[in-house]
Order: C-alpha cells, then structure tokens, then sequence
C-alpha cells in the first residue's frame, strides 16, 4: 500500500490560495489508510501519512474531495485548476458517490452519463489529477460503496414489496472482478446499516424487512466460506470488532464485550444514563448522548478504553461527531461541509472548545 510516493500535494493545493498553513509535525507511526474506518461514522474520510481527505457532500447534486495537510487546520477541494468552480467531472476534486484509497492512488465512483448514467470505477492520484476509468459497477437504486483494504463493497437497497432483496458484492481493485455474497440472507427479506470489515469477515447490524418483528442484531459474515451467524441482539447503531472481540454500548445496561470465539457477553461497566451509542479507537470511546431540547443540545462523552470517563463536550446547533484522524475529532452540521475539530491531545483537560475549521 505504500509503494507509490506521495506527490507534493500541499504545494499544489497551496499554488490556489493565500492560505499559509502551519509546519506538519511528524505523521504517526504505522499508520495505515482505512484502518479507523469503523470509529468514523461515513465511509467518506482516509488519512495518510501526509493528511486527511474527506468527501464534501453539502452539494446533493456535486460531491468533492477535500484535503489538510497533516499539522493544517483548513480543508481544500483536492483541485489546482484555475477558476475551478468543483461542481462537475472537469473538476479534479469531483467524486459524486464515494472515494477511497488504496496502494498509493485515490478512487472514486462517478457515473457516465453517455451510457445511462451507469456507475463507473475511478482512480486518480493523490493530488486528484489524471482520472483514469476503470471498470463499470452494477448500478441499482440506493447503492452505496465502501472502500476497504483493496476492496470494493457494494451494497443495492431492494423492494421488499416487489420481492427486490438486496444485494451485497465484493470487487478486488487489482482485478475489478467482483462477485456476490450472502444472497441466502438479504433473500430472507433482511436489510443491513452500519458495515465494519475485519480482514475475511464482515460485520454488520442486520433487521428483517420481511417481519413484523425487525429483530434488530448483530451478524458476522465469513468472506471465504460465504456463511453467515447472527451474534447479539441489539439495537446499537454503532460498534467496533477486533479479531477477537465485539464492543458494544447496550444504552440499559453498559458497556458490553462479546467473546467472539465463545460467544461470551461481559458487561463492563456503566455509562451516562443518556448515552446510546459508542464508537471506539485505539485510544478512546467517543459515546454520544442523546439530544436534549428537541434534539439541538446533546453530550459527546470521551471515556478510555478501560471505561474511565476522562472528559465531555456539549454539542449545540445539530453539531455531530463525524470523523476521527490520529490528531482531531472532527463535526459537521447535517450534511453541511465539517465545520468544528476538537484536538485530541486536549483530552482529558476538562477545558474542551470546539476550533473552527477554514473551508476554501
């Protein structure tokens, strides 16, 4: 993954504005792009060693990449061309639908109108230029990707009525041979939300859409034998999975552990009685309460990994936690660009504030 070397993307991107952005510290060590894919509420954010990109949906017709340098506190369409408005394919910055990294190159997913708008598998490199076509994608209603690891998962929504089930199918980059997985289950008339990928298995939350009872769980999907096992019932909206281990906020009971192999729960213990639900890295658990006043105050709790609460925030104006890179926690309000970053350094000091984020 790291065999290409990176092209000088600040400079670039820094040629179109008078912008001076601070001196980059050093990038974390061992830092793989895609690995914090399961703390990150959407798909559409990649770190690397020299900076973050995410993909700007505030335009629902004319999505674009944006990028920081590593050390910067501003954002910039991923496009040096002149008078670029970033509204249409002649930007450099344009990926309507999704984007992701893999082995040195940025990909994209875009549609060609000349061929009734069928989607279309796009890799450019890391400063955005030269998108190259590389394979056409199955394109249905309410299909949406992720990026992960060399792969492309794809997953088409159904009609449950018109006896249309979903579909869910895996393309390798290297070959752009893809083919599909689970059809026993999504046949069953079941729906999945939220994705996570650990090597071979697939996780996902899961309710029947064939039912009067949803059965809202947790399943684990096995790649290579194609097999499937629902793993806990729950109505968490967000968890995170190591090889051995599902994590998990049951907002009645606590914080819970599942032993993968034995199917063990432990509870762990207690959260804040308005908290539900909790996304995890290797250094925190961000654990959202619920909102207040109508949904427009709410509570971001920042606990350890061994549960310790050590700090909180309070979010107004429909502010959510969206991404998280190895420095900043970053906000957005709906689906309007990322507007507000904590810096993670400053938790823990009891004296959170959210910094504005420079958007060009």
């Amino acid at each position: 993954m790291k065999k290409t070397v990176f092209i000088l993307i600040a400079l670039l991107l820094l040629t179109t504005s008078c912008t001076t952005t601070p001196k980059a510290p050093d990038a974390p060590q061992n830092l793989h792009p895609g690995d914090k894919a399961q703390v990150n509420l959407l798909n559409n954010f990649v770190e690397t060693k020299d900076g973050c990109y995410y993909l700007n949906t505030s335009d629902p017709l004319d999505h674009f990449i944006c990028f920081s340098p590593r050390g910067s506190t501003a954002f910039y369409p991923l496009c040096n061309k002149p008078n670029c408005a970033h509204h249409d394919e002649n930007c450099n910055a344009y990926s309507p639908f999704a984007f992701g990294y893999y082995d040195g190159f940025l990909y994209g997913i875009t549609i060609d109108h000349d061929k009734c708008g069928k989607f279309e598998l796009v890799r450019m490199n890391l400063d955005g230029s030269d998108h190259t076509v590389l394979a056409p994608l199955p394109a249905w209603n309410g299909t949406s990707f992720l990026f992960h690891h060399g792969k492309l998962y794809i997953y088409c929504l159904g009609n449950i009525a018109n006896e249309e089930f979903e579909r869910f199918l895996v393309m390798d980059l290297e070959t752009y041979e893809s083919k599909e997985l689970f059809t026993d289950f999504l046949q069953q008339g079941n729906h999945l939300d939220t994705i996570n990928i650990v090597g071979d298995k697939i996780y996902a939350t899961a309710q029947s859409m064939a039912s009067p009872q949803p059965n809202p769980r947790i399943v684990e999907f096995d790649i290579p034998s194609n097999s499937y096992r629902d793993l806990v019932s729950t109505e968490a909206p967000v968890f995170y999975v190591s090889e051995t281990t599902l994590y998990y906020l049951d907002p009645d009971v606590g914080f819970r552990e599942l032993d993968l192999a034995t199917g063990e729960i432990k509870d762990c213990a207690p959260a804040e009685k308005d908290a539900w639900w909790a996304a995890y890295d290797d250094d925190y658990i961000y654990v959202m309460g619920r909102g207040r006043n109508n949904d427009a105050d709410h509570t971001l709790y920042f606990y350890s990994r061994d549960y310790e609460l050590l700090d909180q925030v309070e979010l107004t104006n429909d502010l959510f936690y969206g991404y998280v890179s190895s420095e900043k926690l970053y906000f957005s309000a709906d689906i309007e660009p990322l507007t507000y970053y904590i810096n993670k350094s400053d938790i823990g000091s009891h004296e959170l504030s959210l910094q504005l984020i420079v958007v060009n």
